[in-house]
């Protein structure tokens, strides 16, 4: 999705009429795919999907101004992306919600901003789990933890139970249910500093993950909601639509990743850089002010 998506954007951003955008996304159906197939062994590919998307993006439009001509149907046409990817698992396009809302409703403003830097499936259950460390709740006193979540994510951060309670690098963890409900647990906070290669093999991690074990949650809302309840239950992950986190919030958290590479005046200005965003008037400055804050930070001796 999210090729056709810088497609469309950047189509948009080069002044291409509708045959041009049209032509745009025609081209980048043939360059758009992806893998899940890092689950199985915590491998890095999933990083790349971002960056790719913006690539193929930018590259079919570029094509499609020169004139080069794409498929006219990519999305409902026979051998297009509703076809090749829907229809083998028996499902059907509502091609009506294409449209719906089109120029009056904005997704943008349903982002969910993401507090923990783990599978988003994951965050109820990290949500739970800190609240019972907040409430009183200790590792040493666990005797077993039964983590219930949707049904749908389960091949996702809960199976292989084996590799996910040993998971072998630092980004696998990150897609564990075991092991980070286990690191919420132990430390009652979950950040970068929290997920580190030191931590995978910490005794204390394996034998409270060892403990943890997954279930089917009947009451689960997926997808619109990824849920997770340790007896207390979270019906939304913090930040999800109708349950937003604060400014404070994200910026406890950029704060506490920018201090882990800048000094705290050159993080400080980074952020409030950021926070002026919306009275800088394109792009462009904003990347100046960036830049040059960086600069400043690597002159002056910064990692």
């Amino acid at each position: 999705m999210g090729a056709f998506g810088c497609t469309l954007a950047a189509g948009k951003l080069m002044g291409l009429d509708r045959i041009g955008l049209e032509h745009a996304q025609g081209v980048v159906l043939s360059m758009a795919s992806g893998s899940m197939e890092f689950l199985s062994d915590g491998a890095w590919t999933k990083r790349m999907h971002p960056g790719c998307a913006g690539v193929c993006g930018l590259t079919a439009t570029a094509l499609a101004g020169a004139g080069f001509r794409g498929p006219s149907k990519p999305y409902e046409g026979r051998f297009g992306l509703y076809a090749s990817h829907l229809a083998p698992r028996g499902l059907q396009a509502d091609l009506s919600q294409c449209t719906r809302g089109l120029g009056e409703r904005w997704e943008v403003l349903d982002v969910a901003v993401k507090l923990y830097p783990s599978c988003h499936f994951t965050h109820a259950s990290i949500d739970a789990a800190l609240a019972l460390r907040a409430a009183g709740l200790r590792a040493e006193e666990v005797a077993s933890v039964q983590v219930l979540l949707p049904q749908g994510v389960h091949p996702v951060v809960c199976d292989p139970v084996a590799a996910k309670r040993r998971p072998v690098n630092v980004y696998e963890s990150q897609f564990s249910i075991h092991h980070l409900v286990a690191r919420a647990l132990l430390r009652g906070e979950l950040g970068l500093t929290e997920l580190d290669d030191a931590n995978l093999s910490a005794p204390r991690v394996q034998a409270l993950a060892d403990r943890i074990e997954h279930v089917a949650d009947s009451e689960a809302d997926y997808p619109a909601f990824f849920s997770g309840e340790l007896h207390w239950r979270e019906s939304a992950h913090r930040g999800a639509p109708g349950r937003p986190i604060t400014g404070a919030d994200i910026e406890t958290k950029f704060m506490r990743n920018a201090l882990l590479a800048l000094p705290r005046d050159q993080a400080l200005h980074w952020r409030d850089a950021v926070l002026a965003a919306d009275r800088i008037k394109d792009a462009a400055t904003l990347a100046r002010t960036l830049t040059l804050t960086l600069t400043q930070s690597n002159t002056s001796g910064a990692p």
